[in-house]
């Protein structure tokens, strides 16, 4: 492989360019969207030339020459990785053949024969079930290694790659595989006989194979997943579930996005999608991941006086792995997941969408931070001030996204040329896009009544001695808020309110397809099955873990109609000891409970007066038998802070 590196490039560490091997025929030099007009434009384009190269290079060298295959990570200063091979990979690398073409670093016709390599050993030699691909192979005989799983997102992210390919080489034999591949694929196979995508397949068993019981279901990296098998010219899948993929709505900021706090989320479908001046009626998503980034921004900055890496110009919440290992990494709207790790692909992968601002930040971190994560690969992986820790990986996973999003930038190739493909245009079509802009939806809180009550409830787990007039409301899976659920069967409730001069009631019904009640500490019970109301008495936003509100938990108990009661934020502990909250309940089927319960009007810090108003969002927890879990909130909106909610308004009638 030694030998091999040395027919594409001059030493790396030269800072040379890559041997210029193609005529001006083969490649025109590209237009870049930074025109040198001063010193400080010049060096930022060396800068964006240099991440883009070394990028390039990655999959390059840590590519198995005899079969096209790209090792999931390498080391950044020196040595060879024992890594296996990554499917997610071979896509960005595929397509930072054409980058590295058209920028004159590659030979065109050495990056078509690699190109044709990896086509044919991924056709003729790596093992598929239904076309999808698993997740990590081996290098040299690209077989599933390590109890791998049959990859949905994997899958498509080495298909968005083999399409560019296709269109960019315009090479018969590449024209000829990529359709053969892309044409296996079944893509309605692994919906498995579902509304979304099972996140994967795992061979084995009495059955030969199982799928996940996760689903790709909220909105994040399976935009691409969608887009991909709504375009499909062979086995797509009917683009109504587009509207079933839930897009919860949050602010940080000032900055309203959807909630998916890992950036590359935000990153990944655009790496080959275009989606400016688009929306589909709900959303446009190139905005959207404008403002996701100013609000990871943001919340550095906020942050700064924590952690000694974060500032203006050093953010960027992603997956990576940090001083602990693995982490999702993200930042809001939705929950912040950080520890003082920067992951460098975070801002500069948003480069299309805050120019100015990634470009600070991959300036701020080449200067500062050059001698400990820039190497021969570009920047690593992540750093972490605080612990001290500055990665040496590359993963193949972060090097593409900011070799494409970088490019897309400067000159929008991988989005010209993927905008070509009658297979992109279809998707698009059958998605709903249409051209221009348009704002998130923001509606009002919704407003729950609660009826008056002449006389005290007997409280016994039953709505026998309810009044018909109290109306429920209704959660589902379209208030899906964590977790995977799958329908209403799985889990679902309808709750309904009621008020004296001394307290709140409430009476709750819950469809869920089995019950899982383990926890033996009463602070423990949002693990299981259960309920929760979430109540801001001052219509001031709920602060996660504030002694001003309420997060209250009840659960059936394992032998009786009693009824495990927990606060965990004001007042910490069981409000039953001292009557400040009172429940029953019963198991109604082998699927299906009810609890009933009285919260005193003292405790919560509000009188018991008509017209009177509180926040409160009533929440539902499934705990399922094979480890997987899931939840639903009526009304719980991330805004402006993190750990800041708006819940629905309880009007007391």
């Amino acid at each position: 492989m030694k030998v091999f590196r040395l027919l594409f490039f001059i030493s790396i560490f030269s800072l040379a360019i890559f041997s210029r091997q193609v005529s001006a025929a083969e490649a025109t030099p590209p237009k870049t969207a930074i025109q040198p007009a001063d010193p400080k434009q010049d060096e930022i384009n060396k800068l964006l030339d240099e991440i883009e190269k070394r990028g390039v290079l990655y999959f390059v060298e840590e590519r198995n020459p005899e079969n096209g295959l790209i090792r999931d990570w390498g080391w950044n200063t020196s040595g060879d990785s024992n890594a296996p091979a990554t499917m997610a990979g071979t896509g960005f690398a595929l397509t930072a053949y054409g980058i590295g073409v058209e920028r004159g670093w590659l030979n065109r016709g050495q990056a078509i024969d690699m190109t044709r390599t990896a086509l044919r050993f991924l056709k003729e030699k790596v093992p598929t079930e239904h076309g999808f691909f698993y997740h990590f192979l081996s290098m040299d005989q690209g077989q599933p290694t390590n109890g791998s799983e049959v990859s949905t997102i994997d899958t498509v992210l080495a298909a968005a790659g083999i399409l560019f390919a296709s269109q960019y080489f315009n090479d018969p034999e590449i024209k000829t595989l990529a359709s053969e591949i892309l044409d296996r694929i079944d893509w309605p196979w692994m919906l498995d006989g579902r509304k979304t995508f099972s996140l994967a397949w795992n061979p084995g068993g009495r059955s030969g194979g199982r799928f996940s019981k996760l689903r790709w279901e909220r909105y994040d990296e399976s935009t691409l997943l969608y887009m991909m098998a709504f375009g499909a010219e062979k086995n797509p899948i009917d683009a109504a579930v587009w509207k079933s993929i839930h897009r919860p709505v949050g602010s940080y900021g000032g900055h309203r996005a959807i909630m998916s706090p890992p950036l590359f989320t935000h990153q990944y479908p655009h790496c080959w999608l275009d989606f400016r001046n688009k929306n589909d009626g709900y959303a446009d998503y190139f905005q959207n991941s404008v403002e996701a980034s100013l609000a990871q921004q943001a919340f550095a900055e906020d942050h700064q006086k924590e952690f000694k890496a974060y500032n203006r110009a050093a953010w960027g919440f992603t997956a990576a792995e940090g001083p602990d290992g693995y982490k999702a990494y993200g930042g809001p709207p939705g929950w912040p997941t950080h520890d003082g790790t920067v992951v460098t692909t975070g801002c500069v992968s948003s480069m299309p969408f805050v120019p100015q601002e990634s470009i600070e930040c991959a300036q701020y971190m080449h200067q500062h931070l050059k001698g400990k994560i820039w190497g021969r690969y570009g920047f690593s992986d992540c750093y972490n001030v605080t612990r001290n820790y500055y990665s040496s990986k590359a993963f193949a996973i972060n090097q593409g996204p900011m070799v494409i999003m970088v490019e897309n930038y400067r000159t929008g190739l991988v989005w010209n040329v993927m905008n070509q493909l009658p297979y992109v245009k279809r998707a698009f079509e059958r998605a709903g896009f249409r051209e221009g802009t348009i704002k998130l939806p923001w509606p009002e809180a919704p407003v729950i009544e609660a009826i008056h009550l002449e006389q005290a409830m007997n409280i016994d787990g039953s709505d026998a001695d309810w009044p018909k007039k109290a109306k429920a409301i209704k959660i589902s899976v379209q208030q899906s808020s964590s977790g995977s659920v799958f329908d209403e069967k799985d889990l679902s409730a309808e709750f309904k309110f009621a008020w004296d001069q001394k307290n709140l009631y409430f009476y709750a019904i819950v469809q869920d397809d089995s019950m899982v009640l383990k926890q033996k500490k009463n602070e423990m019970i949002w693990k299981d099955d259960m309920i929760e109301l979430f109540i801001d008495p001052d219509l001031n936003g709920l602060i996660w873990g504030s002694k001003k509100d309420f997060q209250l938990g009840f659960r059936l108990a394992l032998d009786s109609d009693n009824v495990i009661t927990w606060s965990w934020f004001k007042s910490k502990g069981d409000p039953s000891k001292n009557g400040s909250a009172v429940a029953k309940g019963k198991e109604l089927s082998e699927t299906s409970y009810a609890i009933e319960g009285a919260i005193k009007w003292k405790f919560i810090g509000k009188q018991g007066l008509r017209g009177n108003m509180i926040g409160i969002s009533p929440s539902v927890h499934d705990s399922d038998s094979d480890r997987t879990e899931g939840k639903e909130d009526f009304f719980f909106r991330n805004e402006e802070k993190a750990g800041r909610f708006e819940l629905a308004r309880l009007r007391l009638t």
